[in-house]
């Protein structure tokens, strides 16, 4: 799978202390977005700061929280986001513009919202991998929002995360526990923290 190649970028590093970013929501500062919250949730339990991954980055709201901090951050969604680019310092994030999964084959993806167009175009089959495809060396942060499918994710990602035990932030709105229960049950997580609305989820080993 290679790297989705972007024709311009209008990022600018003196936007990250602003809060200031491309979204659906407008552009401009976004102080109180529910990514920086859970971010900043997230970060005391940091310990190490190689690469991350995320996973459902949709127009990098996340991202551009993950590449302060992080040497490098791996993200993907089978979604064209028009916005991910101008987000994003290019140099330090890889986007791959597919599903992830427990194994690897085509599916029939949810086209939802207004961007994605380009879904609709493709008949809503995409292609997907495993995280564990990808080999993705010195993991010490994953963040999965894919509206529900998180625990299909998980069992693509056996080999990354117990080889490298990262943080976990997964995606738990609408009472959906089961990534919660597969990570404590198979890799021996624990819930550490919430974000402010309960929807998503700090895990360590």
């Amino acid at each position: 799978m290679k790297r989705t190649k972007f024709k311009s970028s209008h990022f600018k590093w003196a936007w990250y202390d602003r809060d200031f970013f491309y979204s659906m929501d407008g552009i401009k500062e976004h102080p109180d977005h529910h990514c920086k919250k859970t971010w900043v949730v997230s970060k005391p339990f940091i310990t190490k700061t190689r690469n991350a991954i995320d996973i459902g980055c949709r127009d990098g709201e996340y991202t551009r929280y993950l590449m302060k901090d992080f040497k490098h951050v791996y993200c993907f969604d089978y979604r064209e986001r028009q916005f991910f680019p101008h987000n994003v310092d290019l140099k330090k994030v890889s986007h791959y513009e597919c599903a992830l999964g427990n194994e690897s084959k085509t599916i029939k993806a949810s086209g939802r919202g207004r961007i994605d167009k380009q879904v609709a175009k493709r008949g809503f089959k995409v292609r997907q991998y495993t995280l564990d495809e990808f080999e993705l060396k010195d993991i010490d942060y994953i963040k999965i929002d894919v509206d529900g499918y998180e625990e299909k994710v998980l069992k693509g990602s056996h080999n990354t995360i117990e080889e490298y035990n990262p943080i976990l932030v997964l995606e738990a709105e609408n009472g959906d526990l089961r990534g919660i229960h597969y990570c404590q049950k198979f890799f021996g997580y624990k819930p550490q923290a919430w974000d402010d609305k309960h929807r998503n989820v700090v895990m360590t080993k």
